[in-house]
């Protein structure tokens, strides 16, 4: 008797629709990186395999350079639903949320109306999410990265005098700002770390206009030049970059030349702490995706 008055109530109410828990549903990861030379992304490609992620396929896209024909945005979001993705996470490896890139990657994503003004003028896909996206930040002040550059700074032995971090850095003077905020978390966590000397910041701003370009070059080279004088010593110059390559070979030497600097071309890839950033903010995100229908 219990049993059929239980199916009598059962029976009278209306099914809703169907659904699962986060845990049912495949949830792509896409690690989206700048691109560059085939060096370049390999080194991208090297940290990603490092990457531990259980909750469906993962795949890598660069928004330019040599391998963005076969893994740009479309290839590789369209890689992961064959796949089985029902959702995607999105983690942009930079250095900043605050830059061009960024902003292309939330605009490919469906979070942003148009790419910014920048990059309207080059070769670029169109916005494509045929299934729900979640886009992370980029590394901006993670603990990770300071941990990652802390590693880079014991190999090479810099623990005493003069610093220079320098960055690769974006277009607009208020991005740079943003920059230079979360290298002095860097530089405050070096200091603590047991760095014994003066450090200080600077960011190339390769993809500005050539006069602020230039301006931020002269900017670097009279910091590099004042601290050599105060210090009487010669100065490290070490980078904060996302992988090594045409510009860490010959741009940034060029750059440097004639200064009294031992050059140091840090970069993340491939060390493990960037590795469990991605984990760390892909899990975040994937957690917020909600539920999905049943198939």
């Amino acid at each position: 008797m219990y049993f059929q008055m239980v199916m009598a109530v059962l029976s009278s109410v209306s099914p809703g629709p169907m659904v699962a828990s986060p845990d049912s549903g495949r949830i792509g990861l896409l690690v989206v990186a700048h691109g560059a030379s085939q060096e370049w992304n390999a080194q991208v490609n090297e940290l990603v395999a490092q990457v531990d992620w259980t909750r469906g396929p993962m795949e890598t896209a660069f928004l330019m350079g040599d391998d963005a024909a076969t893994h740009g945005w479309k290839h590789s979001v369209s890689r992961l639903i064959a796949d089985g993705a029902r959702s995607i996470v999105v983690v942009p490896f930079m250095v900043s949320s605050h830059g061009g890139h960024y902003r292309q990657v939330l605009h490919y994503a469906g979070k942003s109306d148009r790419l910014p003004e920048g990059l309207s003028g080059h070769a670029h896909e169109v916005p494509f999410h045929p299934v729900p996206v979640e886009v992370t930040g980029s590394l901006d002040d993670a603990p990770e990265l300071a941990e990652a550059i802390a590693l880079r700074w014991l190999e090479q032995g810099a623990a005493s005098g003069p610093l220079v971090l320098l960055g690769h850095g974006p277009s607009e003077d208020d991005d740079a700002e943003a920059w230079l905020t979360s290298f002095s978390k860097v530089a405050s966590h070096l200091r603590n770390q047991g760095h014994q000397g003066e450090i200080r910041l600077a960011l190339l701003r390769d993809d500005a206009s050539p006069s602020v370009r230039a301006a931020a070059i002269r900017a670097m080279r009279d910091t590099v030049s004042s601290l050599a004088s105060n210090s009487g010593d010669s100065v490290a110059v070490m980078t904060i970059l996302v992988a090594g390559g045409t510009m860490t070979h010959t741009q940034i030497p060029n750059d440097l030349d004639g200064l009294p600097v031992r050059y140091i071309p840090s970069v993340l890839t491939p060390l493990p702490p960037i590795a469990r950033w991605i984990e760390r903010v892909a899990l975040a995100a994937a957690n917020t995706l909600g539920v999905f229908p049943r198939e």
